[in-house]
């Protein structure tokens, strides 16, 4: 990994490289953080014309400066067009096949430092049963990896069709990361055009009332 930029921002210095939890990727936010805020949305496709400024309001809305969209359902060049309209100057992707799958992740490289050591293709697999078993590989997966759930506040569930509710996305950390950001908190959002709500990692959470209006 790179040496990190040493920067100031809104009177906050970045710090050296952390790695967040157990994850194959490596960013380099400050242990002091002011909106440093990641959204992360399972938006079951991109290619609706409204779909970059959607992006952009959240961003503007949560203080988000990294995203990570899942089944973004588009690849190849119509992708390179839709991430070009959002906005964010660095990313990393796994296309979709097809019109299945697809993972996004972009970020602000002001912000964040990011290197992805490690990536393979997104799987999926099962269906809905009352079968406790269904989920072995992630329930075992956590365990292995001493990873915790972060709670959440909100609405309760992150994912709803029809009658049917749950609580499907959330945020998991190992302790160490916990320590490192002790007042980190997952919001769930409102539901947009997906059948899952965005959930929103805060590093450090900032009072509504001290968040302006969009100037015109």
């Amino acid at each position: 990994m790179g040496t990190p930029r040493p920067l100031r921002t809104r009177g906050v210095r970045y710090q050296e490289p952390v790695p967040v939890g157990n994850s194959s990727l490596l960013a380099s936010p400050p242990f002091l953080v002011l909106m440093m805020n990641i959204i992360s949305w399972n938006c079951r496709g991109v290619g609706s014309k409204a779909f970059p400024s959607l992006i952009r309001d959240l961003r503007y809305e949560y203080g988000a400066n990294m995203f990570f969209l899942l089944e973004t359902h588009v690849s190849g060049a119509r992708g390179n067009q839709i991430r070009g309209k959002i906005g964010f100057d660095s990313s990393f992707v796994m296309d979709a096949v097809g019109h299945a799958g697809g993972i996004w992740c972009l970020w602000d490289s002001s912000v964040w430092s990011v290197d992805v050591l490690e990536h393979d293709k997104q799987f999926s697999g099962g269906a809905l049963s009352n079968n406790q078993g269904a989920c072995k590989e992630f329930q075992d997966c956590v365990a292995t990896c001493g990873l915790i759930d972060l709670g959440f506040v909100g609405c309760p569930y992150t994912w709803k069709r029809g009658n049917l509710a749950e609580r499907l996305d959330r945020g998991l950390s190992n302790l160490e990361w916990q320590l490192a950001f002790p007042e980190a908190l997952v919001k769930h959002m409102p539901m947009l055009k997906s059948d899952h709500s965005p959930i929103c990692l805060q590093l450090s959470p900032v009072s509504e009332k001290n968040r302006g209006n969009r100037k015109l």
